[in-house]
């Protein structure tokens, strides 16, 4: 199954150092062999006057031959040289030093994101553009797109300081025609709230609809969409299973927005042929991202999301989507 493919399993079925080089201190078999020699001419006869030249002569340029070049592999091999730390991660992101003029905004000496309950301080998004702690603290710092202060993501400024234009990517929520949580995994059914830009987009080949974390065994889906996820999707079944299942715009002549990929995902259960077309916003750094998107309370999950600037657009675009989806 391609990348493409298991980005979004559920919609599928939603009906679905170097050793040392020298040793310590001795000399070379060469060295050895001539002071054996001269210590049995002097033993044979020679006066004082020749032993004390001998002696005087012989060891000392040897033992500082020997020594010299065992200094040098040792210094090379050592973890903490600051020449070797630098040979080894060069410039760049996940070195521990901050560079700004490669456009780091912190490195925290790794390329990792940590995730929205992180107490470290000092952690920085994998691609060094954001510093995790200075979100959320009502002043917008670099790397953010916004800083509200507050922990609503459905106002115009996510927890993870990114903008909410309330278009596709933006999170959302479902409701039932009861006021309940949405149950369905058709996620288009029900009554959406956060993607309130998308509907001027909606059409006859696609429709809106919010993406959310569910863990729906008879179908074998788990998704992970903390804070649920707006988008334009388009979904067609061909096949014996297909029965009951509502065909969703037209999957042929589907596109996106200008600016937004398209993720196209094809699934073969048993001959029946499911195919989705969803829209996902481009992203070029871990910071357009919502990577402290909290699961939300109806979820079957807990804890933090993390949506990831990941590349799985058609045109190999690279999308936020959550890291914990089989994205290999």
């Amino acid at each position: 199954m391609s990348t493409h493919a298991r980005l979004l399993p559920a919609i599928l079925t939603m009906a679905l150092a170097a050793s040392g080089c020298g040793g310590g201190g001795g000399g070379t078999d060469e060295d050895t062999a001539i002071d054996t020699v001269d210590e049995t001419v002097d033993t044979a006869g020679d006066t004082e006057e020749d032993t004390a030249g001998d002696t005087t002569a012989d060891p000392e340029p040897d033992t500082t031959a020997d020594a010299e070049p065992d200094i040098s592999p040792d210094a090379v091999s050592d973890p903490t040289s600051e020449d070797v730390l630098e040979e080894e991660m060069g410039p760049g992101c996940g070195n521990g030093t901050l560079e700004t003029g490669l456009g780091e905004v912190c490195d925290d000496g790794n390329e990792v994101n940590e995730a929205c309950d992180t107490t470290d301080t000092d952690a920085c998004l994998g691609d060094c553009s954001l510093l995790v702690s200075a979100c959320g603290d009502g002043a917008p710092d670099d790397g953010e797109g916004c800083d509200d202060g507050d922990d609503d993501s459905m106002d115009d400024c996510t927890t993870s300081c990114t903008v909410n234009d309330h278009y596709i990517g933006a999170p959302c929520t479902c409701t039932d025609d009861e006021g309940g949580e949405c149950a369905s995994v058709d996620f288009t059914a029900g009554i959406l709230t956060g993607c309130d830009a998308v509907l001027a987009d909606v059409d006859s080949t696609r429709e809106l609809a919010c993406l959310r974390s569910k863990n729906a065994a008879v179908f074998g889906l788990e998704l992970y969409f903390p804070e649920g996820y707006c988008t334009l999707l388009a979904f067609r079944c061909t096949g014996a299973l297909c029965t009951g299942f509502r065909e969703v715009g037209n999957v042929d002549t589907f596109t996106c927005p200008v600016g937004y990929a398209v993720v196209t995902q094809t699934q073969d259960i048993f001959g029946t042929i499911i195919t989705t077309k969803t829209c996902h916003p481009v992203c070029t750094s871990q910071a357009d991202c919502r990577w402290a998107a909290e699961e939300d309370a109806d979820s079957p999950w807990t804890g933090c999301g993390q949506y990831m600037c990941l590349p799985a657009g058609d045109a190999g675009e690279s999308i936020c989507a959550d890291a914990r989806l089989p994205l290999t």
